[in-house]
């Protein structure tokens, strides 16, 4: 079948911003480390995604490993007490600490702790 088209389609594309719950998606998804998969997808802010440019500290706090279903938990923001686009709060914290049965203070350094740049973009 063949068709005579006189114009030129496309879409624009609708941009998401990246938040820690979609880039441990994407890493969980491509087998990558967090890292790696940040890395993948910040040269696609030059076509206009909303990937946050990362100061060299953010992106070096970032995971080397694979994320587990344990670090998903703990960025999605379904598991917050408090309205996601808000800052993290403490009751935050401790629920989700609680249900990944660990101390706070390993879920907020090893889970939570490297995504903070993420935590003010809805």
């Amino acid at each position: 079948m063949r068709e005579d088209v006189d114009y030129e389609w496309f879409e624009t594309a609708r941009w998401i911003p990246l938040t820690a719950h979609r880039l441990v998606g994407y890493a969980r998804a491509r087998t990558l480390g967090v890292r790696a998969a940040y890395r993948a997808l910040a040269p696609l802010r030059a076509i206009g995604a909303l990937v946050p440019e990362l100061t060299a500290e953010a992106e070096a706090a970032l995971p080397d490993e694979v994320p587990t279903v344990h670090d998903a938990v703990a960025v999605d923001p379904a598991y917050r007490v408090s309205e996601p686009g808000t800052p993290l709060l403490p009751l935050d914290l401790v629920s989700i600490a609680g249900r990944l049965g660990e101390s706070v203070r390993h879920t907020w350094q090893r889970r939570i702790t490297p995504y903070l740049f993420c935590r003010t973009r809805p």
